[in-house]
């Protein structure tokens, strides 16, 4: 039941929003988010916060290289109790890890659909922590929960809410589209959906691949539409994913905003481009992944695709690179084992490699006359490309020779093993410059790429949606902007950290004044006191038992004691209060300085704080005064 009672709820901005995702790619913090609040808005955070972690909640073995974040805003008086979670985009590479695992599952998981692993594990992440944020809350104010997700964490957050519902409001930054393939094994009803409207086998898993797209498409986008409402997309023209949305699979839900990443620069979008890609091309892949390679994905991970596909041990090469000195020597046993069995494996592996290599080659110069058409390449250009190509195809057929060759050799003998490894080294770096001169004659290509990958990025969604007169250098937000015909630049982040630096450094020594005080109190003024009146407490009892006290006579015989007995005691007391000029005063001084001083640095942060107020209810003004133009 929600409180009626509600006052507050925290809102999060979408530079807000994509400035904390951001973040969230490494370890975000409490105070990194309260410093973003209060940059952007010129206001601290209503709130408690509570971070929670993906990596404390799930194995990383049951992972599928999911991370994420959730974060708890609460205040039972304001009626706040509101939790935001993160589900993290794809990274280049893992942290402490050579292995791409975040795209390999963009590959399986989404274009192909046939691993569901990172989604499980943000379903399990945010059903225990939820759980436990009610736990905490004993206030009947209702969990109000929103999702965030950028690339890859984007589709996930998309795909959780389509098929749970669980979120008030989803936020995705360029994500990753959802894709009917990926929905259909995630989602039973879906897939019984599909089953009946296309007279699918229900046995025959890679059957989903043989329908027409688009009638696939239209359907699966009717069926989530309404389960789309609550979703709020943002994408940049020139995003690298934007550009793959028309390819086979992809769908589009959601309240879809378009930005331009570069005002003013004219940068073309890519998709024009992929919107020409040959669908058979596309679904030769698909089903070839689905094929040969989802089953040892699902089971092994990366690790178990990169050995499918090639041959390579992962884990091998993992314990390669971790040896240092003398370890290639002591593990040398291990290393050619298992690099035995890897060349073996890979003498299976490269040939047939090489065979969707040399299919695929029959397919790029239609691709090429592409990029020319879209002004893209030179006629001069694509020769030159080609020409590298076909060297590539013949460099990868003599690697695949000499793996198939290398047991010839003698590798037992430290001269032949760096005989072959030599061999491979001359072919790689005959690749390297293949590669190079493609690169070469490809620039324009290149350029929109890398335009393409910066876009998808959140760095430049956050310039773009932040507008002009703000960009951010070293991680810190400048804002520029004219007074008076005078050109300032305001360091938002500086002043913001030495307000919030500065109030936990003053709220800490206000604690140690209090805690000083208290001490004081306790072992002087207290203490004092305790001990007169344990003085009078005695005195009292001397004065009404005085009997008890024959012994203060002295030793007398038993029968002198029967005639001198001690019958009254009266004690003329004057136990003065501490002097306070000798005393009292020392301290009250001492506490009332170190007060004086805490307080001028209160004042002094209040005006830091007091001037970001009023340069964000300046820049209000300005907002308001051209919205009415």
């Amino acid at each position: 039941m929600v409180n009626s009672e509600v006052k507050t709820e925290i809102l999060l901005s979408e530079v807000i929003r994509n400035r904390i995702m951001k973040l969230e790619y490494g370890k975000l913090t409490e105070w990194e988010i309260r410093q973003i609040f209060l940059e952007e808005t010129g206001q601290e955070l209503p709130a408690s916060i509570d971070v929670y972690y993906s990596d404390e909640f799930i194995e990383d073995s049951d992972s599928y290289g999911f991370d994420g974040t959730i974060i708890h805003f609460f205040d039972e008086v304001k009626g706040i109790n509101q939790a935001y979670t993160i589900t993290r985009g794809s990274e280049k590479y893992e942290e402490k890890s050579w292995k791409p695992s975040d795209w390999i599952y963009n590959l399986m998981g989404i274009f192909v659909g046939k691993n569901a692993g990172q989604y499980e594990a943000a379903i399990k992440f945010d059903q225990q922590v939820t759980k436990k944020i009610d736990q905490k809350v004993t206030s009947n104010i209702e969990l109000k929960k929103m999702g965030l997700g950028h690339s890859l964490g984007g589709n996930l957050i998309i795909i959780l809410q389509l098929t749970t519902n669980w979120y008030d409001s989803v936020y995705a930054t360029n994500p990753a589209p959802p894709s009917y393939y990926q929905l259909a094994n995630i989602d039973r009803g879906f897939k019984e959906a599909l089953q009946v409207e296309f007279n699918i086998n229900p046995f025959d898993s890679n059957a989903i691949y043989e329908i027409n797209k688009d009638e696939l498409k239209t359907f699966a986008e009717k069926y989530y539409k309404d389960a789309g409402k609550n979703i709020d997309i943002t994408i940049a023209n020139q995003d690298i994913l934007y550009a793959i949305s028309n390819v086979r699979g992809f769908i589009k839900v959601g309240n879809v905003d378009f930005i331009d990443a570069y005002p003013g620069k004219n940068i073309d979008s890519l998709k024009p481009l992929f919107d020409k890609l040959p669908d058979d091309v596309l679904q030769a892949i698909q089903v070839y992944l689905a094929t040969n390679l989802s089953e040892v994905y699902n089971e092994e991970g990366f690790d178990g695709f990169l050995r499918e596909l090639t041959g390579v041990n992962g884990q091998l090469i993992d314990d390669f690179l971790g040896y240092e000195g003398f370890d290639y020597v002591k593990n040398s046993p291990h290393l050619i084992k298992e690099g035995y069995n890897m060349i073996k494996d890979m003498q299976v592996k490269v040939p047939i490699l090489l065979g969707h290599i040399n299919a695929l080659r029959e397919n790029v110069e239609p691709i090429l006359d592409t990029f020319i058409e879209l002004g893209y390449m030179t006629e001069k250009e694509k020769n030159t490309v080609i020409t590298e190509i076909d060297g590539l195809e013949n460099d990868v057929e003599e690697l695949a020779t000499l793996v198939r060759n290398a047991f010839k050799f003698d590798l037992g003998s430290i001269g032949r093993i760096i005989k072959l490894f030599g061999g491979i080294e001359d072919i790689l770096n005959r690749i390297s410059n293949r590669v190079d001169a493609i690169f070469e004659n490809t620039k324009v290509l290149r350029e929109l790429i890398h335009y393409g990958g910066d876009a998808h990025g959140l760095a430049r969604v956050i310039d773009a949606l932040g507008g002009k007169g703000r960009h951010f250098h070293q991680g810190d937000l400048i804002i520029a902007k004219s007074i008076n015909g005078v050109d300032i630049s305001v360091n938002i982040s500086s002043a913001t950290r030495i307000f919030m630096t500065g109030t936990a450094f003053v709220d800490a020594k206000l604690a140690l004044l209090n805690q000083m005080k208290s001490y004081y109190e306790e072992e002087y003024l207290e203490h004092y006191k305790e001990r007169k009146s344990n003085l009078l407490q005695k005195i009292n009892d001397m004065e009404s038992s005085p009997s008890n006290y024959q012994y203060l006579l002295g030793k007398f015989t038993y029968d002198t004691q029967l005639f001198y007995r001690l019958t009254n005691i009266n004690v003329h007391e004057d136990i003065g209060a501490l002097p306070y000029n000798g005393f009292q005063a020392v301290f009250d001084n001492l506490f009332a300085y170190m007060e004086s001083d805490i307080l001028k640095d209160r004042a002094f942060l209040d005006d830091v704080k007091d001037s970001i107020e009023k340069f964000f209810e300046v820049d209000q003004k300005i907002a308001n005064r051209l919205g009415a133009l």
